[in-house]
């Protein structure tokens, strides 16, 4: 388990961001990434984390945060539509 409460926090708008959604760490948290959405990760204090491993395993993106084993948070494509590069990589389509 992480040492510091790490959170997400999605910016639908640009503006004004959604309110912190908990990473406990028991099971990673799965959001379906949308196009111009920015996903923040923070931890206490309004900081992002000091070090995440970012991992694609197929279509999702695996982040996994400092002395973790397994990833707290999963983007996952919403769809393939023209959001999504196209990529002929055996790890399907790539996010831009």
């Amino acid at each position: 388990m992480a040492t510091k409460k790490t959170a997400v926090v999605i910016n639908k708008s640009g503006k004004k961001a959604g309110d912190p959604i908990a990473l406990d760490g028991a099971a990673p948290l799965k959001i379906k990434a949308l196009p111009n959405v920015k996903y923040l990760l923070k931890t206490e204090g309004e900081v992002g984390p000091e070090n995440a491993t970012l991992t694609r395993v197929g279509s999702d993106l695996h982040v996994t945060l400092e002395g973790e084993t397994s990833p707290a948070l999963v983007l996952a494509p919403a769809d393939t539509g023209p959001h999504w590069a196209g990529s002929t990589r055996a790890s399907g389509p790539a996010f831009r």
